[in-house]
This record gives C-alpha cells, structure tokens and sequence, in this order.
C-alpha cells in the first residue's frame, strides 16, 4: 500500500539541507569557492534543526529566512544546487510532497498565537463574562477589544495588578455630592496563548497598553 503522503516539516527541511551540506564538503567545486569550509552555516542549521526537533510549532525569523535562503539562490550556484537537491530528496524520501530542486526556498511565515480566556466584568451596576477564543499575530489585537472593559473611571482611584495570568483592574469613584455614593468597578481578564497562561512580561505588557489606552 502507498504511504500518504505527509508535510515537509521543518525539522525534516533542515535535516535535508545538513546532509547536502555533508556533501557539498567533498565537492571540489564547493571546496574552491569556500576555502575555509561551510562551519558559518553548518551550525546556524544544527542550532535550528535541534529547535525545530524540540518545537514542532517552531517557525523560522524573517532574518533566518533570508539567511538560509542566501545559500539556496541561483540555479547554477556550486552550494545552491547541492543544497536544494539533497532537502527535496530528503523530503520525497519521507513521503513529502515537494516542489522540484530549482524552486525550493524557505519562505517566511508570520507568527500567530491561539488566545484563550475569559473577561470577567463586575461592579455596581452589572457582572457580564465573556469567552474569549481567537488567533492573531499580536496580543495588542486581543487587547484592543477588551480596552474600553479593562479601563477604571475616569476621575477615580484604578489600581491594576497580575497574578497567576489574571490581569485585574480595580477602580472605585466617589460621587462629590453624595460621598456615601460610590461606584465601584472590577475586571478580571485572565488569558493563554497557546494553551498557556499569560506570562509575567506579558502581563505587565499588557497594563502599561491598558493605562495608555
């Protein structure tokens, strides 16, 4: 029975590219054009094929990208050819479906981030909670929806604090002409992107964007 056929990762990419780079090492055309040998990109791609093996949702930086990419340009370069060969055949030997060597290039893909959660919004007047379920590429975008809910009164005392990936805003206003009279007003908003709590930076991130706001 034929296998399906499955994505080239990846892992598996880079794993294709260290065993052209093996080769290219014993090509004499290659030898000519790099005297000194292929360590400067040989261990950027180890370094990344071990943070790819370790991640499967690691993505390459743009910089990365065009790094990789300045070794795979050009259809008759002595590494290039070399390189593009051995991570399609790679690939296709692992049941990828691949593009021909000529086309092969990293391409760079914007980082997202799955945001879960929960605002939770009480005070004087009304509780209301709202689910929170989204992907995007910064946690500005999530925050930008919640920010008119997460913004204390205007002339009162606001006082925001994290914990445990819970941003809380606590703000109280006292009518003047009544000081019995007092508002008050709380919300809770406590998120996880990719399935784990907000972290403490981004916390903190996250209540200067709200005072600014």
């Amino acid at each position: 029975m034929k296998k399906l056929s499955k994505e080239a990762t990846l892992r598996l990419l880079l794993q294709g590219m260290y065993k052209g780079l093996q080769d290219a090492k014993n090509d004499p055309l290659v030898q000519a054009k790099y005297p000194r040998g292929l360590s400067f990109i040989e261990g950027m791609v180890v370094d990344l094929g071990k943070k790819a093996a370790r991640d499967p949702n690691f993505k390459l930086s743009e910089k990365q990208v065009k790094k990789l990419n300045q070794f795979l340009g050009g259809s008759s370069g002595v590494l290039s050819s070399v390189l593009r060969r051995h991570i399609v055949r790679h690939c296709n030997g692992n049941e990828c479906t691949m593009v021909s060597p000529n086309e092969f290039r990293f391409e760079y893909v914007k980082p997202t981030f799955h945001v879960t959660g929960e605002l939770r919004v009480g005070g004087t007047y009304k509780e209301d909670t709202y689910q929170i379920d989204s992907t995007v590429e910064t946690l500005s975008e999530v925050l930008a929806q919640y920010a008119i809910s997460m913004k204390g009164y205007r002339r009162g005392v606001t006082e925001y604090s994290f914990e445990n990936g819970v941003i809380k805003m606590e703000s109280m206003h006292r009518n003047r002409a009544d000081i019995f009279d007092v508002n008050e007003k709380t919300s809770e908003l406590e998120l996880f992107i990719n399935g784990k709590p907000l972290a403490k930076a981004l916390g903190e991130q996250a209540i200067k964007y709200f005072q600014r706001s």
